[in-house]
């Protein structure tokens, strides 16, 4: 009874993990573009989505292989992205938050009607899977897709590398400081504040008099 109760928390487990790597890349998306341009785009689910009704129709009604149907896929949210970027975002720049929260909700609300438009009489249930083939992880058993498998490589991946630039951003404004404080001695105290808590007691203080 005990084998079998730990047997099912981990299948649990594993798949709440899979899972949530699917909410994870959403929410890595969404502080990805809030940190770049100060946004919190209401129409970025909607990028996804449109790709995906994109892919969906390359494949299935035109009949285009699936490596093509899902590089046109990820164009089109590509190109969607960029789109409200120019057309919506940057002319609303200057405009307060709440504005340009609206403007994206607004794409977003197009976006929607726009597939309704194309594809309320299609009869779309999900997009063929790449692989039916599925794996047990051992040792609970848990059966794992290649989808799956995918979706979590790409969010261990996209997080490496979100802490990386991190880390290089934080080491070039170090750098900065230290060029700036050494050959400006006399604004140490301006340039404190702008380095990170734990880098600040770094900084060496120079002499002024000198």
């Amino acid at each position: 009874m005990i084998l079998q109760t730990l047997n099912e928390l981990g299948i649990a487990l594993v798949t709440g993990i899979l899972q949530g790597s699917v909410y994870a890349l959403v929410a890595l998306g969404i502080v990805l573009v809030h940190r770049a341009s100060g946004v919190f785009n209401f129409a970025q689910a909607e990028f996804g989505t449109t790709g995906l009704f994109a892919a969906y129709a390359a494949l299935t009604l035109w009949g285009w292989s699936y490596p093509v149907a899902f590089a046109f896929g990820l164009a089109v949210a590509v190109a969607m992205g960029l789109l409200t970027e120019r057309l919506v975002i940057h002319p609303l720049r200057n405009s307060s938050r709440v504005t340009l929260l609206v403007g994206t909700a607004g794409v977003a609300l197009a976006a929607v009607g726009f597939q309704f438009w194309q594809f309320n009489d299609t009869l779309i249930m999900t997009m063929p899977k790449i692989n039916d083939a599925f794996f047990l992880v051992p040792p609970f058993g848990a059966p794992v897709t290649v989808q799956q498998l995918i979706t979590f490589g790409v969010l261990v991946v996209a997080s490496v590398d979100r802490a990386e630039i991190r880390w290089t951003a934080t080491a070039v404004v170090e750098g900065v400081a230290y060029t700036v404080e050494a050959r400006l001695p006399w604004r140490h105290r301006i340039v404190n504040p702008v380095c990170s808590s734990h880098s600040a007691p770094n900084l060496v203080a120079f002499d002024d008099s000198r």
